[in-house]
């Protein structure tokens, strides 16, 4: 878990205003600093849930420092913190819709996706597309097929939530180095730590009005139409000037 180390090292002990952990996605708000994760639910329905609340008693490190928790809401809950952390810092972010870039850098090629994304189906113009799933639907390969079949792929997708789940680190050795990888979903954290791990593209959310994000996490809308956020994306710099400007506004962004 060193990546879990490196996200949180440099998160502030910062008082925590707000904490909402919704049926899909998770909130932190620690000044002006706002973070989102994916909601992960724990394996077994009567796995307890320790260390609830007073949640805003801890520092936003020591809520990021959920992260490590077996239990998968607290872990979610870790996510959501460290997000809210790197919320603090500008980003060279750019507007890219992460479709398109799975699809742009597909074209022809052999894509592996670790979590079933719901715009997989739509994508055309690949070689192959190999979907892992912990919990597969139909044409889906299973998560132990991850050692087998992903040193296939020339471009990879791997979902924020593998950072929840503590399998990130497994996965990107199964990841051949020459290929274009992706992180992508909310829970993904807006970090120059996953450059470190060959990281091309890191796409996540950006907070832009937390009212109106709060409200739909609330109220259980999934993350496909939550309002109050925007996905971009941070691409290494190698690739920042291959962009194509056709679905791209680049800009600076702090809250």
């Amino acid at each position: 878990m060193k990546i879990l180390q490196k996200l949180i090292k440099d998160i502030p002990d910062n008082d925590v205003d707000e904490v909402v952990v919704g049926a899909f996605s998770t909130l932190v708000k620690s000044g002006e600093g706002c973070g989102i994760s994916s909601t992960l639910k724990p394996e077994g329905p009567h796995s307890p849930i320790e260390r609830t609340g007073p949640l805003t008693d801890y520092t936003l490190r020591e809520l990021a420092g959920f992260i490590y928790a077996q239990n998968l809401v607290h872990a979610s809950i870790g996510m959501a913190a460290i997000n809210s952390g790197m919320d603090l810092h500008q980003r060279n972010y750019q507007k890219i819709n992460a479709k398109k870039l799975v699809m742009e850098k597909g074209q022809g090629k052999t894509v592996g996706v670790i979590g079933h994304f719901p715009f997989l189906e739509k994508l055309k113009g690949l070689k192959q597309l190999m979907i892992f799933e912990k919990h597969p639907l139909e044409g889906d390969l299973k998560e132990a097929d991850i050692k087998k079949h992903l040193p296939q792929a020339d471009v990879v997708v791997i979902t924020g939530t593998a950072f929840i789940n503590h399998t990130f680190e497994q996965i990107i050795n199964y990841v051949r180095k020459d290929a274009y990888i992706m992180v992508m979903g909310p829970s993904t954290p807006m970090s120059p730590v996953l450059f470190d791990y060959g990281i091309n593209a890191i796409c996540g959310t950006q907070v832009k009005d937390y009212e109106i994000l709060k409200r739909c996490v609330m109220e259980a809308v999934p993350v496909k139409y939550l309002e109050g956020k925007e996905f971009v994306a941070w691409l290494n710099e190698d690739d920042q000037a291959a962009a194509k400007s056709g679905d791209k506004e680049t800009a600076s962004i702090k809250h």
